[in-house]
């Protein structure tokens, strides 16, 4: 049989319903690829019942290693902690509140030893917080030209699907405090790097949307800082260059009013992309015309969605 190498998979866990920890542990547990060591550590030392559930697995599976923070340190700091204790030569990301589909570790890492990469994702669906799901967009498998332009345009991983190397974790020194926009900085400073980096077609994730999490809460600060790091790329800029402590002090002051006005009509946006993608025209045609007429900030999201879909048509085509 095939020599293959043990895989670390690194999780943190806070806030997450305890169904949805239960449901991420167990698609890990349950994949086909059998050779992984789990990381989990809690950073919500508070968080008796999601305690309870991580001891209760750990006593059951022998390849668990639990952390805990004593107070709270953000993802980034929590991610970058687990990085230290990883001892495998690849490392897998893993949401507390996504599920692996079974054979998700297993394809991940043929595709990326097939092809020579240093740094594999892969697509996902997307689950509702009642657990209903929506298919995810098709895209082609990306090497790592296409996805240099792509990220030109937007971000096109799912950082729960990740698996690389370790050793490009060490090299790039983990993640840095970019808030809310760490994953989207690290795939620009890997490529900026030299790294291989590819992207299967196949949907081995399912990416819980929750309405309360992080991302929706700062989604005008993560668009406008994902939106400053594009711009850099774009003019080939070292992102590792970057002030990240001026660009967080920078992005991050919005009034409530705005940042509410924003989120509002980005869901409009998100809504009319699903609908679009379900070929529900009619809706789809409700939806453009509510938000068109309810702000700036739809006209602009969606002009700027038209015009980069458009780009990223093109590059999906591109040759190897």
């Amino acid at each position: 049989m095939e020599h293959r190498p043990r895989i670390g998979i690194i999780m943190s866990v806070y806030n997450e319903k305890p169904e949805w920890l239960c449901q991420a542990i167990e698609s890990i547990i349950n994949q086909t690829y059998e050779k992984f060591c789990l990381y989990i550590i809690l950073d919500d030392p508070n968080n008796d019942r999601l305690r309870d559930i991580i001891l209760n697995y750990r006593q059951r599976v022998k390849n668990l290693v639990f952390y805990e923070n004593q107070t709270n340190l953000g993802l980034v700091k929590s991610l970058n902690k687990l990085l230290k204790f990883v001892a495998e030569p690849y490392i897998a990301r893993m949401d507390a509140d996504d599920i692996a589909l079974p054979q998700r570790l297993e394809k991940e890492y043929e595709f990326l030893v097939k092809n020579n990469l240093d740094f594999v994702m892969s697509g996902a669906d997307f689950l509702d917080e009642d657990g209903n799901i929506t298919e995810g967009a098709e895209i082609p498998p990306l090497m790592s030209k296409q996805l240099a332009e792509c990220c030109k345009y937007g971000n096109v991983s799912i950082h729960s699907s990740w698996l690389l190397k370790k050793e490009l974790y060490n090299k790039l020194e983990g993640y840095r405090e970019y808030k809310y926009c760490e994953d989207y900085d690290f795939i620009l400073r890997a490529l900026q790097n030299g790294a291989q980096i590819g992207r299967l077609n196949e949907k081995l994730m399912q990416y819980r949307i929750r309405v309360n999490s992080l991302s929706s809460v700062y989604i005008l600060e993560q668009d406008r800082k994902a939106r400053y790091l594009r711009k850099a790329y774009r003019q080939n800029i070292d992102i590792s260059s970057l002030d990240i402590y001026k660009i967080n002090m920078m992005l991050s002051k919005y009034p409530e009013e705005e940042k509410r006005n924003y989120s509002a009509q980005k869901n409009i946006i998100d809504l009319l992309t699903r609908k679009i993608y379900e070929k529900n025209l009619l809706d789809a045609l409700r939806l453009f015309f509510k938000g068109w007429f309810m702000g700036k900030y739809f006209r602009t999201l969606f002009i700027e969605l038209f015009m980069n879909r458009i780009k990223m048509e093109k590059i999906y085509k591109m040759k190897i």
